[in-house]
């Protein structure tokens, strides 16, 4: 039985170092990356962005495709500039019991007119659900690689009640896009 785990650890390891040596890790740079939400209401609209992204992503060195990436953004670090609509947000997203918005990648993939698409969970308010989303993605001459998109969220598929204002609630719906490079 001894033999089997340690074999088992052994091929376990060797397929990680191998895996480890095909690829390599990039993290955001936080300077230029940015997640930018914006919603609506019947008085008024607004945006908030965050340009305080935390990422990773996983390259296959050879093909130079992302392979994996995770994503981790402060609810608290959202600025629509104006700090009291950015307090109403953080209370009605719970953002004490829930500080972190993440996302980590399932899969990657591109279709035959090269248009790629991430899929991976989102996880809001606690709450984690499948999506996939469009992305652009590009590397520049020095190796950096910038990956954009864009997508929408309800609020209530989080258990989250869209905040109000005069008595009147904020459309579900929250519009997302990004701009994230990494280095």
């Amino acid at each position: 039985m001894k033999k089997i785990i340690l074999s088992m650890m052994v091929v376990a390891i060797t397929a990680t170092v191998g895996f480890a040596q095909s690829t390599s890790k990039m993290m955001s740079e936080t300077q230029k990356s940015y997640v930018r939400y914006a919603m609506s209401h019947p008085l008024h609209d607004w945006e908030g962005t965050s340009k305080s992204v935390k990422g990773v992503i996983v390259v296959d060195n050879k093909t130079k495709e992302i392979k994996q990436t995770a994503i981790a953004i402060k609810v608290s670090t959202f600025d629509s500039h104006n700090a009291n609509r950015d307090s109403h947000m953080m209370e009605a997203t719970d953002a004490i019991k829930f500080p972190d918005v993440t996302f980590a990648s399932t899969s990657f993939q591109k279709d035959q007119q090269g248009q790629e698409t991430v899929t991976g969970k989102l996880t809001f308010h606690g709450i984690s659900h499948s999506i996939t989303v469009p992305i652009v993605e590009k590397t520049d001459s020095n190796g950096e690689i910038e990956v954009t998109g864009k997508f929408d969220v309800k609020m209530t598929d989080y258990k989250i009640d869209p905040p109000s204002l005069l008595g009147m609630p904020a459309k579900d719906d929250i519009k997302l896009n990004f701009d994230l490079f990494f280095k």
